[in-house]
């Protein structure tokens, strides 16, 4: 052991095991930090929801390590000369910075709580986001009390100082994505707010200019943050795809109205500033390489990335067709781009509830063929559906592509 200590008796034992998890909370807690800074050395090789999904099950090992962390130590300090709770108490009262660690905790208690399924879907984004935030405030609160209390730090400056290191990289990359790409990208290509179209029904378009925007370079189906630099907006940045072609001099993405904040979109004066954290995302052409077929399966304002994406497949000589479900006819957007492409090889099949025709299984079986990959943006339980059946179809589920934004 680093810090030199007898582990033969019990209570060394449980002190022992109760710093081990306190080195993989904190670990935990790192990989956190990494998989919230958006680096793109990670988006490129993973689909969004993987993230998203790793993210979850992270946050719920920093949990059980911090919980084990504090047994442990509570039971190997109490030694039977102090109850469980006097022993904690006296952490709290007399060691360095442990009330803060103890705060800190609460904060990721309470943040991981709004990530359970159950409640995350009976919340306002809003409240999951503000509540979320105070993560970095636990990370802080919980690294305070890890040099001055523990001995395998006390001991080593060596182990200190990478422990410092490391801490302090991984801060950095976060710092940068996170944070200052934005304002660094907003300065350079001075993003503003164009013009408001409507593309469908409750669905708008918001069209960006700017200075040199032509060499903001994106990939066919990525997607970005947005950060509306107005009233009402600059508070909160939300993913929405990129719904404009490639090289056109503009940048577009599109919402469907689907809250408050999406509501206010369609009011937006040209002018106002925007924030672009992006391009994000692993949702393209290159997905398709190693078939000669494509199917695109776009539910609602989904089908935005497809635009982009069906034009570079098909410039890639590929057999590609878009599934396009929506609820009624006024839903169904940017159907004149579509048409536009289908001289090029593109073709179109529209499934419309108000008509009763809808994307079935044995839609899907039709589709679900050798050689071929299919592509999948649309509501939550929309894609989660269409993934079931098509592994209940046998179809491999690498030539499955998902995007999802679901929190």
């Amino acid at each position: 052991m680093a810090s030199g200590h007898d582990i033969a008796g019990p209570n060394e034992r449980l002190m022992s095991i109760g710093r081990l998890f306190g080195l993989l909370a904190a670990f935990c807690v790192l990989l956190e930090l990494t998989l919230m800074s958006r680096a793109p050395f990670i988006e490129r090789d993973f689909d969004l929801q993987d993230i998203i999904d790793l993210h979850r099950l992270t946050g719920y090992g920093v949990l059980l390590s911090i919980s084990a962390h504090v047994v442990f130590l509570t039971i190997s300090y109490a030694a039977g000369s102090l109850s469980l709770w006097a022993q904690f108490l006296d952490f709290n009262n007399h060691y360095e910075d442990i009330l803060m660690a103890t705060i800190g905790t609460g904060v990721f208690f309470l943040a991981t709580s709004l990530s359970v399924r159950i409640i995350r879907t009976n919340i306002r984004y809003e409240l999951w986001y503000v509540v979320h935030l105070t993560i970095y405030l636990a990370i802080v609160l919980t690294f305070l009390h890890q040099i001055p209390n523990g001995n395998d730090f006390i001991g080593s400056p060596w182990f200190t100082a990478f422990w410092y290191g490391l801490y302090g990289f991984v801060t950095l990359i976060w710092a940068w994505y996170r944070v200052l790409r934005p304002y660094w990208l907003a300065i350079k290509y001075d993003f503003r707010v164009y013009a408001v179209e409507r593309a469908a029904a409750n669905t708008y378009s918001v069209f960006l200019t700017g200075r040199n925007i032509q060499r903001f370079k994106f990939q066919p189906g990525q997607y970005a943050n947005w950060r509306i630099m107005a009233r009402g907006l600059w508070t909160e940045s939300h993913p929405f795809s990129i719904s404009s072609p490639i090289d056109n001099g503009l940048l577009r993405f599109t919402a469907k109205v689907s809250g408050s904040y999406t509501a206010k979109l369609r009011d937006l004066k040209p002018g106002a500033r925007v924030l672009v954290d992006g391009p994000r995302g692993n949702f393209g052409a290159d997905r398709a390489e190693l078939t000669s077929k494509a199917v695109l399966i776009g539910g609602g304002i989904g089908v935005a990335p497809f635009l982009s994406t069906a034009n570079m497949l098909l410039r890639q000589r590929k057999q590609v067709t878009l599934l396009y479900a929506a609820k009624t006819m006024s839903d169904v957007a940017f159907i004149n781009e579509l048409r536009a492409l289908q001289p090029f090889g593109l073709t179109i099949r529209l499934y419309v509830s108000e008509y009763n025709i809808h994307i079935t299984r044995e839609v899907l079986a039709q589709y679900a063929v050798e050689d071929t990959t299919i592509y999948i943006c649309g509501p939550d339980g929309m894609s989660k559906a269409f993934q079931k059946t098509l592994k209940e179809l046998g179809f491999p589920k690498q030539r499955v592509i998902i995007e999802r934004f679901a929190y």
